[in-house]
C-alpha cells in the first residue's frame, strides 16, 4: 500500500482515507482473505465510496477496511449495499434533510481481530462522521454462518424492539425470507463489531435476513450520531 496521508494513528497502527484507485489492491486482497468464496469482492459502490484502510504506520499492509457511502436521496439509498435486503429508502423518507452514510464491506485480517485494530477503525469512522456532517450511519451487521437457529440468542437480543428506537427501524424487503427472532432475557456473547454497536446505543431492525453469498445472518443497524453518549464521543475523539 503506497504512502498516503494518515487520518488517525494509534501506536504502530494507522488509518488512511482512500479512493478506490489507491484502495483497490490492498482492500481486494483483504476481502479475499476474510469473505466466503462466493462473495462479490468488488461492486458498483467501491468507486462511489470512501475507503478507510487500517495498516501499519508505514502503510505496508492492509489489516482492516470498510467503506462509507453517503446517502441523501432515495436514488442513492436504493443503490446502497443493504438495500437488497432492507427498505433503506425508508430512512430518507422519514428523515428528510438528514445526511446518512452506509458502512459496508467491514473486514479485519485474522491476525488483526483484536481490540486495537477495531478501535482505531472506530476512531477513524467517528472523525469521518464529523468531517462529513453525517447524522447517522447504517448498514447490515453480520454473524458468521447463514443460519437463524445458530444465532437465535444473538438475534433475539439485538432485534428486541423493547431496546430499539422506532424512528430508525427499517423493514426487510422480502418479509417472507426474513426472520423475526423471539426476544431473549440474557445478553449473549456478541462479535466485537456487533457488541460495539450495541454498546453505542444503535437501533437494530426486528427482522434478520440471510446472505448465502457471504455465508452470514444479517441484521440492519442504524447509529444516529445524536444518540451517542458523551462518554463515547469523548473516547473516540
Amino acid at each position: 500500500m503506497q504512502a498516503q496521508p494518515i487520518l488517525v494513528s494509534v501506536g504502530d497502527l494507522a488509518v488512511r482515507r482512500l479512493g478506490w484507485t489507491d484502495a483497490r489492491g490492498p482492500v481486494t486482497a483483504l476481502r479475499h482473505a476474510c469473505f466466503a468464496g462466493g462473495a462479490v469482492i468488488e461492486d458498483h459502490l467501491d468507486e462511489e465510496s470512501t475507503h478507510l484502510v487500517v495498516g501499519d504506520s508505514a502503510g505496508c499492509a492492509a489489516l482492516g477496511a470498510c467503506r462509507m457511502y453517503v446517502v441523501e436521496t432515495v436514488d442513492r439509498a436504493l443503490r446502497a449495499a443493504s438495500a437488497a435486503a432492507y427498505c433503506v429508502e425508508t430512512l430518507v423518507h422519514r428523515h428528510p434533510g438528514r445526511r446518512l452514510a452506509e458502512l459496508s464491506r467491514f473486514c479485519l485480517a485474522p491476525a488483526a481481530r483484536g481490540r486495537p485494530a477495531l478501535e482505531i477503525l472506530w476512531r477513524a469512522l467517528w472523525r469521518m462522521t464529523r468531517d462529513e456532517g453525517i447524522d447517522a450511519i447504517f448498514g447490515c451487521a453480520s454473524l458468521a454462518g447463514a443460519d437463524f437457529v445458530k444465532h437465535a440468542a444473538a438475534l433475539g437480543h439485538l432485534c428486541d424492539q423493547a431496546r430499539n428506537d422506532p424512528r430508525w427501524i427499517v423493514a426487510a424487503r422480502d418479509p417472507a425470507a426474513a426472520h423475526r427472532p423471539d426476544p431473549v432475557k440474557t445478553r449473549p456473547r456478541l462479535p466485537p463489531l456487533l457488541r460495539g454497536y450495541a454498546e453505542l446505543g444503535a437501533t437494530f431492525s426486528p427482522e434478520a435476513t440471510l446472505d448465502p453469498a457471504f455465508g452470514t445472518a444479517d441484521v440492519f443497524v442504524v447509529q444516529p450520531v445524536e444518540a451517542l453518549s458523551r462518554r463515547y464521543v469523548a473516547f473516540f475523539s
